[in-house]
């Protein structure tokens, strides 16, 4: 149960693109618990130093809330004695409660003596530490979730001003010969590659999750205008997910479609959440895209007839048509379609020309016979037949369906 317990915390910060660290010993080495910040920074080994000072105080049944030097905070608490066999302590970090702008890190290094040789460095720290813009219901989250390592007992909450030993580190006075900055920009790339790998798969559940630690890398600002700078951003998340659909073998004009109704869009948002919003909508809906259109994995053949089908709704296809398109022997072609599509092509075809139709009355005033030519059917009865057969009732009735539904 305990086990599961820490599984969940973690899954939980992890959301955040907050690092869980579990301490075992007091000569743990605990590596780059702090994104590398100590071992790139500071002259002397101090994270050692840093784990022996917090198992110097940390006591069972106490949430500690722990600030550094760079004005990050952390987590830290014991895990009960009988389930020691996982660790000993949890440390839960960095993170910020707020963004740091120009002035604030100007006059952090000021105050702490930081090298200015080490400005971009720490610039670049900043951009990927997450932000808890929600600190108190983060807060009030894992509060509870360490209670419950505990039986649900309250956590007394205790906050103490350094993790370190000593409030002040003593820094490198030059860039360090590996620097942070292009650490942490590699992992930022490697981070979109995983979100855009997500999309082209269709992986809705692996793109939110990989987005969540993505979404921590903070881009720098280029303009002054708040405004301009989010929106720049997710045209240029736009561009890069619409490729990630490319990349998926979904056809380019199902991809324009959507990308040009969220150019629109974008220039409409106005505050930063409603971007991040935004930005979560346009990764679900372009890898609903992929699951719906990609032909990754058909034959080139297949692909062409698929794209050709859908993008040509009022058209003649009968199969000798198609496969008088192609070049092909139409035995070949239905044979070819049915054990790759494992339906044949006739079946295909209307069940295209049906989505199409219930998009139509899902969105339009279109007369029946008029939706009916819309989609490739000149026999309006014919057409009513073939809906009533997809859905369970005529076109008149499904529109009055929807009639209904928008006057509750």
């Amino acid at each position: 149960m305990q086990v599961d317990l820490l599984e969940v915390i973690e899954e939980f910060v992890g959301g955040f693109g907050v690092n869980m660290t579990v301490i075992k010993t007091p000569d743990d080495e605990i590596g780059d618990f702090d994104l590398g910040i100590r071992k790139t920074f500071m002259e002397e080994g101090g994270i050692g130093q840093t784990v022996r000072h917090l198992y110097s105080f940390c006591r069972e049944g106490i949430l500690y809330f722990l600030n550094d030097c760079f004005e990050m905070e952390y987590c830290l608490f014991r895990i009960p004695k009988e389930e020691g066999q996982y660790g000993e302590m949890v440390l839960v970090g960095p993170y910020q409660k707020e963004y740091v702008d120009e002035y604030q890190l100007n006059m952090l290094v000021q105050s702490h003596k930081i090298p200015m040789g080490l400005m971009k460095e720490l610039q670049e720290y900043y951009n990927a530490v997450p932000v808890m813009l929600l600190y108190e219901p983060w807060l009030a989250v894992l509060t509870a979730m360490a209670g419950k390592l505990y039986g649900g007992r309250e956590m007394e909450i205790v906050r103490r001003e350094s993790i370190d030993e000593y409030g002040d580190m003593n820094f490198f006075s030059n860039p360090p010969a590996e620097p942070l900055a292009a650490k942490l920009i590699e992992e930022r790339y490697k981070a979109e590659e995983e979100l855009l790998a997500a999309i082209a798969q269709g992986n809705m559940e692996k793109a939110l999750k990989v987005h969540g630690r993505f979404r921590n890398f903070h881009i720098a600002k280029r303009y002054k205008d708040p405004a301009r700078n989010f929106r720049n951003l997710m045209i240029t998340a736009n561009t890069l997910y619409r490729k990630a659909a490319q990349a998926g073998c979904v056809h380019p004009v199902h991809i324009d479609e959507l990308s040009c109704k969220f150019a629109k869009k974008i220039e409409t948002l106005m505050t930063e959440t409603e971007a991040d919003r935004f930005n979560l909508e346009m990764i679900r809906k372009y890898c609903m895209l992929v699951r719906n259109y990609s032909l990754q994995g058909y034959s080139p053949l297949v692909q062409k007839v698929v794209n050709h089908i859908d993008l040509n709704l009022m058209s003649d296809l009968s199969l000798r048509n198609l496969a008088a398109e192609y070049c092909v022997n139409p035995s070949y072609l239905s044979s070819l379609f049915k054990k790759e599509m494992s339906v044949t092509i006739t079946a295909y075809v209307n069940q295209q020309r049906m989505k199409q139709a219930i998009r139509y009355l899902n969105t339009s005033n279109m007369q029946i016979q008029n939706i009916a030519a819309d989609v490739g059917i000149s026999d309006v009865n014919y057409f009513s037949k073939l809906f009533k057969k997809a859905t369970g009732k005529t076109p008149s009735e499904y529109r009055e369906l929807i009639l209904v539904r928008t006057q509750l």
